[in-house]
């Protein structure tokens, strides 16, 4: 995937973002990027149609 433009995030967006990252690094034992976080929940969205 290639690099996007910087956006801007809502604060309130970015905790979600924060929260949802806390809940992948525990399930993959990984850690995760803000990045990571929203490709996650874009593939997420694609996968089920929403």
């Amino acid at each position: 995937m290639g690099k996007v433009a910087s956006i801007k995030i809502r604060e309130n967006i970015k905790q979600k973002l924060i929260r949802i990252r806390g809940e992948l690094e525990r399930r993959y034992s990984g850690k995760f990027s803000l990045d990571d976080t929203i490709n996650y929940q874009i593939r997420e969205k694609q996968r089920y149609g929403l």
